[in-house]
């Protein structure tokens, strides 16, 4: 059936309906017909059949204007599950998210990246562990996401190259065998980006601290992916001329100096126990810390120098930054002196594997982008 004066079908409407919830968790009729532009007969009975499928769900009422209380539709997050991965250097993260996009369960397993047919065992074991203790229905998971930080063809599931697990030209479709589902994989800064959807403006940059250091960038509400997929490798960019050498080969990357590994490095100490010293600011940590602070700051000018545009602090790191922003955005205005409002600089609204949500979305995305 066609909507008339649009060329839009049937199917198209109820996904546009869906994506709707998903991006404000719930909605009344009313509400559809007014922001969508459709008339409330069509959305009755396109409500009504989503509601038969179980993809929505009747959650609550609105306050009364006098009539009778309008109800509020959600997403059925039992409809569907995904689990999102991301892979590291030193750990691998996992998430489950229902249908509606909610983090049911998070887990993370110590595990030195190898090119070994162990390490994949290993991570297929801990896969299938974290599902199994997730008390869900396993028939009804879409898929299994996999952020790894690298140059990635998603389409052809190629992984260009890894510098950071020293990796090139691997078919990622031979993987796909360790797992019984569907696997989609992307980059770690790009996932995280695409997490935030919804929730940023249409451009906007993504930093993401992890162990090691990527980034995103979002033109027009897109990912730029750039001529060669390369666009976004800050932590590659020379911080320190004949600095520190960086796994990459190169000398003084930002990766050497802003990444989780290398602040670890410089302490002796893992990240959770240095962030507990510096709350305490402990002084065998405080110089450490402030040193840190300084090269993320030079890192965060000139990507605004560069960019002017909103930008979104994320990765391992961005769980701890709630508490230091101001001391960060002191230190960024000292360095950049075109720019003393840093309300443009702002932390992920996911504290813990913003990477593994947001490759696991890609699952979500295409069951609602397919609902007829």
């Amino acid at each position: 059936m066609e909507h008339r004066g649009t060329g839009k079908t049937k199917r198209s409407k109820k996904a546009e309906i869906v994506h709707y919830i998903f991006r404000n968790n719930n909605a009344s009729k009313t509400e559809l017909t007014k922001e969508l532009g459709l008339s409330m007969p069509t959305v009755l009975q396109y409500t009504k059949e989503l509601l038969e499928q179980e993809i929505l769900v009747e959650v609550g009422e609105y306050e009364s204007t006098g009539g009778r209380r309008a109800k509020s539709l959600a997403i059925n997050g039992k409809k569907a599950y995904v689990v999102g991965m991301d892979i590291t250097p030193t750990h691998v993260a996992y998430v489950l998210i229902d249908l509606s996009g909610s983090v049911l369960k998070y887990g993370r397993a110590k595990r030195v990246f190898r090119d070994s047919k162990e390490y994949y065992r290993d991570v297929v074991y801990d896969i299938e562990r974290f599902i199994s203790s997730s008390k869900i229905d396993q028939e009804r998971i879409l898929g299994i996401g996999v952020a790894i930080p690298g140059n990635i063809n998603a389409e052809e599931k190629i992984l260009i190259k890894s510098h950071a697990l020293n990796l090139e030209g691997v078919n990622l479709k031979l993987t796909e065998g360790f797992a019984p589902y569907p696997m989609h994989f992307g980059n770690d800064a790009n996932a995280a980006m695409i997490a935030e959807r919804g929730y940023i403006g249409n451009d906007a940059i993504y930093l993401f601290l992890s162990s090691t250091i990527g980034s995103a960038i979002q033109k027009s509400g897109s990912l730029h992916l750039g001529k060669d997929r390369k666009a976004g490798e800050v932590g590659h960019v020379i911080l320190v001329p004949n600095g520190r050498p960086c796994y990459c080969g190169k000398k003084g990357c930002v990766d050497s100096y802003c990444s989780v590994q290398a602040l670890e490095k410089e302490s002796g100490i893992q990240l959770d126990e240095f962030m507990q010293l510096v709350e305490k600011r402990d002084p065998s940590v405080m110089k450490i810390w402030d040193e840190y602070l300084d090269y993320l700051a030079i890192t965060i000018s000139n990507l605004r120098m560069i960019h002017d545009t909103e930008l979104i602090l994320g990765g391992e790191m961005g769980e701890y930054l709630e508490n230091h922003m101001m001391e960060l955005c002191a230190k960024i205005r000292e360095y950049n002196k075109f720019d003393t409002d840093t309300r443009y600089l702002k932390l992920s609204r996911y504290k813990k594997e913003s990477a593994a949500i947001g490759v696991a979305l890609h699952f979500v995305y295409k069951y609602i982008n397919n609902i007829h």
